[in-house]
C-alpha cells in the first residue's frame, strides 16, 4: 500500500512598491507650460519594488510617457497629475 499527496505552495506576500508620496512640486523648464522629465527628476520620481519571490514588472499608468517603466522623457502639464505605480511578482501578486 502507498500514500502520496501534492503540496501547493502559494506566495501570499505582495510586492512592496517604494515611490515618492504626496505632491512632488517641480518647476517647469524655461518657463514653459509643461515639464519634460529629465534624468535627475526621473531618478526621484521612478519607483522601485521589492518582493520575497522577485519582481517581474514595475510599471506606471501615465500614458503620455514614452515608456511605462520610467517617467524619463515624459511631459507633464501644469497642475496636478496622479501617477500610480504597480509591481507584479513571480507569483502574479
Amino acid at each position: 500500500m502507498t500514500c502520496s499527496f501534492r503540496i501547493a505552495v502559494i506566495d501570499m506576500e505582495l510586492p512592496e512598491v517604494n515611490c515618492a508620496s504626496g505632491v512632488q512640486t517641480v518647476q517647469t523648464n524655461d518657463n514653459d507650460c509643461t515639464l519634460l522629465i529629465e534624468e535627475d527628476i526621473a531618478a526621484a520620481l521612478d519607483a522601485t519594488a521589492d518582493d520575497n519571490c522577485g519582481v517581474v514588472s514595475l510599471t506606471h499608468d501615465y500614458a503620455a510617457a514614452p515608456s511605462n517603466t520610467t517617467l524619463l522623457g515624459a511631459t507633464f502639464p501644469i497642475y496636478n497629475t496622479t501617477v500610480t505605480w504597480t509591481a507584479v511578482d513571480e507569483a502574479g501578486n
